[in-house]
């Protein structure tokens, strides 16, 4: 008979409808599900004396494999982990001051866990520290360019010059048009 494709149990009727005995292997198998036979030894419609050993391979599903921890690790470092240990990845980035750029800030899910052959580990790289454009704040009275430049992601802090009379920014350090870390320091000068 043709094994193939049945459940253990069916192929069991099979071979003893048919007086032919199995000897039965497990190997995993990522098409077959559990408990399915997955090949047979000797040819389905092949004639056999009754009382004959048939080999047959039963699945015992998609091989479990252990998720490497790839947090640290450069993104080229993290990916052949994760290729060697046969799943895919997918890449998000993330602006970080903490994590040098194209390191593994994290990963989902985590190092330890366990997955199946071709699924997905997360990984988040970090971009570096974000920077942007320092707002031009110049003549603006002390309350807008603080808040100017607090809406931007920098702190400020004001020094005052001949007492703030005008409370107008007569300067600012860095100045507009560079790029400046976010959560940097921006320094106005009120007059």
């Amino acid at each position: 008979p043709t094994f193939e494709g049945l459940t253990i149990e069916k192929a069991r009727e099979a071979a003893q409808a048919g007086r032919i005995t199995l000897k039965e292997s497990e190997e995993y198998s990522e098409d077959i599900p559990a408990g399915h036979v997955v090949s047979q030894g000797t040819a389905a419609s092949t004639s056999v004396d009754h009382d004959s050993t048939v080999n047959i391979v039963v699945s015992k599903g998609r091989e479990p494999i252990k998720v490497p921890d790839v947090s640290g690790k450069t993104k080229a470092d993290a990916v052949t982990a994760l290729e060697d240990a046969g799943l895919t990845h997918e890449t998000v980035s993330e602006f970080s001051d903490t994590v040098a750029k194209g390191t593994v800030i994290s990963q989902e899910p985590n190092g330890g866990g366990t997955l199946y052959r071709s699924d997905t580990v997360t990984l988040t790289v970090s971009q570096g520290p974000e920077f942007v454009p320092v707002p031009n704040v110049f003549a603006k009275s002390e309350a807008d360019a603080v808040a100017i430049l607090e809406e931007a992601g920098f702190t400020v802090k004001v020094k005052y010059e001949l007492g703030g009379f005008l409370g107008l920014v007569r300067e600012q350090s860095p100045a507009s048009g560079q790029t400046a870390r976010v959560g940097s320091e921006i320094t106005i000068s009120v007059v």
